[in-house]
């Protein structure tokens, strides 16, 4: 059963050897509306230097605006699973939460929803 993002998920990872703390909150950012979730990854021991995304802007697959950085989730999946490592194994679990309550958080309907193989809550 999926749980709504009320409290921010947090979960360290390593990205090319280094560890990384990656957060997945519902923003009170000026920026964003609606309180739209936000991720922010940042070198673990670090106090400064966050990067800050909305969740939408990783997750869309048809962009409002062209950004050649924004890969889709089948992409990021494919070149997690390409690893092969112990190392990608955490990275495709948030990876796959996200996706998870993106979609769940979207107004798509109760079948679409399930087209993207994810299991409505009960």
């Amino acid at each position: 059963m999926a749980t709504k993002l009320t409290k921010p998920i947090v979960r360290e990872t390593k990205i090319s050897g280094e560890d990384y703390i990656v957060t997945l909150t519902n923003s009170e950012a000026f920026w964003l509306s609606n309180n739209e979730p936000l991720i922010t990854l940042r070198k673990k021991g670090s106090r400064g230097n966050s990067k800050e995304v909305p969740l939408k802007d990783i997750l869309e697959e048809k962009p409002e605006a062209p950004n050649h950085d924004m890969i889709r989730y089948k992409e990021i999946m494919t070149r997690l699973g390409a690893l092969r490592s112990k190392e990608a194994e955490p990275l495709e679990a948030i990876v796959r939460d996200i996706f998870e309550i993106n979609v769940l958080a979207s107004d798509l309907s109760d079948e679409e929803v399930e087209a993207k193989g994810v299991a409505l809550p009960e």
